[in-house]
Parts: structure tokens; C-alpha cells; sequence
């Protein structure tokens, strides 16, 4: 196992890089709307970040392969608290872009692809699935807390009358993670160390040496998995954006309110989450899992879509339908994530990790453009189709989703 310092280096660079994903979900359209935007401009604000993951992931990639983690942690980190100042200065400037700026080099400087190659290296076979489940567990952590801190900038603003172009409820919560980002530089240098080569060995060997044609990569296994990342990256961002707009339009919110009911569902989300990983790790195979999960979801589906009920049993059944589906949607991420360094040979390792990111921040991206636009029946509609899918996909490839000769 790697050293508790730098492994609480990793899991916070991932916990702080989603809770800046997730604050400004409350207040995207009063931010864009005060400086002259609307609902659309919105979604691709929210839309740019994980986008600008996408198209950084290659070349991340290569500077993975040249470059020590602890440089790019660090690099990472400083460019975060620089976007995060322009994010918050954008009233000051009185333009639009300068979101799309913050957001798109916040999205450039965020990307968790060395979060997973440092797990890959730095954590055994054995103890992987435990390692991505708690990583899996951090991001979900971190959906809790955006919105929470976006409610709590709100309440703290209104409270004593904060109103001006550096300072309102929409600049705060940029300058809240631009602190976050600042704490998390200073102590890089004093608690991270780079794994050493071949961290991640345990023993000699843990599955029998298999004839050469048997251990080249497996192809659908890895397709599927890509294809399940996509899923989970757009169901969760899809819902983020759309339930922030539903709270306020539909059932009449502010924005603080929609945060702390989006902190509320994440919470217990993460709660559920944390508690089943510790039944299921370990005890049950990682595609199982799978299976399990992404059934569930599907069946959880239904429950979003609005057969005009009265406002409260409308709100209790989007409530558990949403509370079903994120949680069955983020245990099979998790399994994803340490699947994905079984299914292919050591020497994959990291290009399997850029793939997971690519496909998750693609996934990322799209849910917010749907978002912005969709009714509650399209929302619902979409969420049945993709979980659907996945469900057909992960069943027609159960037998490939095994640990490959060669992974350690």
C-alpha cells in the first residue's frame, strides 16, 4: 500500500476537483443571467469543463509517461486556484466569456487520469477494487459538498447583505475553492511522494500464466467499460443540471434551496454508497456488480417521469427515483473503475486510465447540453434509455469481464 500521506494527497485532489465541479451547479443560470446570458449559455458553462478533460486527456497522457506524478499533481493544482480567481472575478469584468475561460482552463487543469495511474501504481491487485471503490466514494463525496457550499456562500450573503461585483453569492463560491486549491498546493510538497516502480505488485503472480493468444487485450470488456463511464458521466451530470433548473422553475426554489436539497440527496447517496461498498468488496466479483447495479438503475428509471401528481408526492417520487438511480449509477462506476485496470495487461495501465477519463468527461459534457434544454418527461426518457443499454451491454459481455493474465 502506498503512503497515507500521499494516498490523502490523491483522494483530495479528486474530492476538491469535484466539489468545484459541482458548487457552481445552483447558481449557473443567476450567474449567467447577470451578466446578460440565459438558460443555454448556462449548459455549455457547465458543459465546457469536462470537454476541456476530454481534449486534455491525450496529451496528459504523454506527460504522464515523461513527467513525475508529483509535478502534474502540483501543476494541476496551481492552474485550479488561478481559474478558480477568474471564475469569481467575472462579474468584475463584466463579460460572459470570462466563465467560459475560468471554466475551460479549470476543466484543463482537473483531470483525474494521474489520480488513476498513481492508483494502478502505487496500490496492489488485491486491494484495488477497495482503493477505486473509496476513490469512486471521494468523487461522490465531493457532489455533496458543491452544493452544500453553494448553499452555505448563499445563506452567508444574504445574511450580511454581500452584493457587489468581487463578492455576491455567485463570485463566492469561486473564491471559496480558490482557498480549497491554495491549502491543497501549500501541502503537496510536504506529504506527497512519488510511487516507487512496481508498487503495485503483489506477490508473483495471482492468475495462471495463460497461452500468448489468450492475453492480448479484451477488447469488448474494455469497449464496454468506456461505454458504461459515458453512461455514468451523463447520468449524474445530467441530473446536476436539471435538477438545479427544476427546483427553481418547476417547484419554485432559490438557489440556496436547490443546493442544499441536491447536498441532501448526494449526502445520503454518498452515505448508501460507502456502507454497500463495504458489504460488496471483496465478497462479490466486480462484474456482478456490475450487473446488479446497472439493472437497478434502469428499474429506478421510472420513477422521474411526472404523472401529474400534486406538488408533494411529485417531489417525493423525483426524490427517490433520483436517490435510486445516482446510487446504482455510482457503485457501478466504482466497479468500472477497478475493473478497468483488471481487464488489460500491466503495460496498459495508464492508457486504460486515460481512456476512463476521456470517456467519463465525455459523458460529463454531454448531460449538461441535455440538461439545460430537456422537460421533465425527456429527462426521465433519456435516463431509461442509456441505463437500458447498459444493462443490454453489460449481460451480452459478463464473460470477458474477468482479470487479464497479465494485470497486477
Amino acid at each position: 500500500m502506498p503512503p497515507r500521506g500521499s494516498l490523502a494527497v490523491v483522494y483530495a485532489f479528486q474530492l476538491v476537483t469535484n466539489t468545484g465541479m459541482a458548487i457552481i451547479f445552483p447558481t449557473a443560470l443567476s450567474y449567467s443571467e447577470q451578466l446578460g446570458a440565459g438558460a443555454a449559455f448556462s449548459g455549455v458553462m457547465v458543459a465546457v469543463l469536462p470537454f476541456a478533460c476530454l481534449l486534455g486527456n491525450y496529451p496528459m497522457q504523454k506527460l504522464i509517461e515523461q513527467v513525475p506524478l508529483r509535478t502534474l499533481f502540483y501543476v494541476q493544482t496551481a492552474g485550479n486556484v488561478v481559474a478558480n480567481v477568474l471564475y469569481a472575478c467575472a462579474g468584475l469584468t463584466h463579460s460572459k466569456w470570462t466563465l467560459l475561460v475560468a471554466r475551460l482552463l479549470m476543466g484543463l487543469c482537473g483531470q483525474n487520469t494521474p489520480v488513476l495511474v498513481y492508483i494502478s501504481r502505487s496500490v496492489g491487485l488485491n486491494h484495488r477494487s477497495w482503493a477505486m471503490m473509496v476513490q469512486s466514494s471521494t468523487m461522490g463525496l465531493g457532489y455533496v459538498l458543491g452544493p452544500l457550499f453553494a448553499f452555505v456562500t448563499s445563506v452567508f450573503c444574504k445574511e450580511l447583505r454581500i452584493d457587489n461585483l468581487i463578492v455576491d453569492q455567485n463570485t463566492l463560491p469561486g473564491w471559496l475553492m480558490a482557498l480549497l486549491w491554495f491549502v491543497l498546493l501549500v501541502s503537496q510538497p510536504f506529504l506527497f511522494e512519488e510511487p516507487r516502480e512496481g508498487g503495485g505488485i503483489e506477490g508473483q503472480t495471482l492468475v495462471a500464466r495463460r497461452p500468448p493468444q489468450e492475453e492480448r487485450p479484451r477488447v469488448r470488456a474494455i469497449l464496454l467499460l468506456l461505454f458504461l463511464q459515458v453512461v455514468g458521466g451523463m447520468v449524474f451530470s445530467l441530473w446536476e443540471v436539471f435538477a438545479a433548473l427544476h427546483c427553481t422553475r418547476s417547484w419554485g426554489w432559490s438557489d440556496g434551496t436547490a443546493g442544499l436539497y441536491m447536498a441532501c440527496v448526494m449526502g445520503s447517496l454518498l452515505l448508501i454508497c460507502v456502507l454497500c461498498s463495504l458489504l460488496v468488496v471483496g465478497k462479490f466479483a466486480d462484474r456482478s456488480v456490475l450487473v446488479c447495479c446497472c439493472t437497478a438503475a434502469a428499474c429506478a428509471a421510472p420513477f422521474l417521469f411526472d404523472y401529474g401528481t400534486p406538488r408533494v408526492a411529485s417531489v417525493v417520487l423525483f426524490t427517490v427515483g433520483s436517490f435510486a438511480l445516482l446510487s446504482f449509477c455510482q457503485l457501478f462506476r466504482g466497479a468500472c473503475y477497478a475493473l478497468g485496470s483488471k481487464v488489460t495487461p500491466n503495460s496498459m495501465q495508464a492508457q486504460m486510465s486515460t481512456w476512463i477519463a476521456m470517456a467519463n468527461n465525455f459523458g460529463r459534457g454531454v448531460g449538461p447540453l441535455v440538461g439545460s434544454h430537456a422537460q421533465i418527461q425527456v429527462f426521465a426518457a433519456v435516463n431509461l434509455c442509456v441505463m437500458g443499454a447498459a444493462v443490454a451491454g453489460t449481460m451480452a459481455t459478463f464473460g470477458h469481464l474477468k482479470p487479464h493474465a497479465k494485470a497486477t
